[in-house]
């Protein structure tokens, strides 16, 4: 799986992760303590999220981190 392919299945799930919660890239980003820009860059991939930023929008997202991270369960 390449660089790009393991960031746009991390941002589906953060998305994913998102939608039972309704919050936004606002919220979320506001609930992880980094800034909107950052989350838009990683969820478009063009950021890379430290594993910390990562357990961040996790903690956020009311999730363990490996649900956004874990590249052996793909969500289609």
């Amino acid at each position: 799986m390449t660089e790009q392919e393991l960031a746009q299945l991390l941002a589906k799930r953060i998305k994913r992760k998102m939608v039972p919660l309704h919050i936004d890239q606002r919220e979320l980003a506001r609930r992880a303590g980094i800034t909107e820009a950052s989350l838009s860059r990683y969820m478009k991939g063009q950021r890379k999220p430290t594993y910390n930023i990562i357990v961040k929008i996790a903690q956020a997202l009311e999730c363990r981190p490996g649900e956004l991270i874990d590249i052996d369960e793909r969500l289609d």
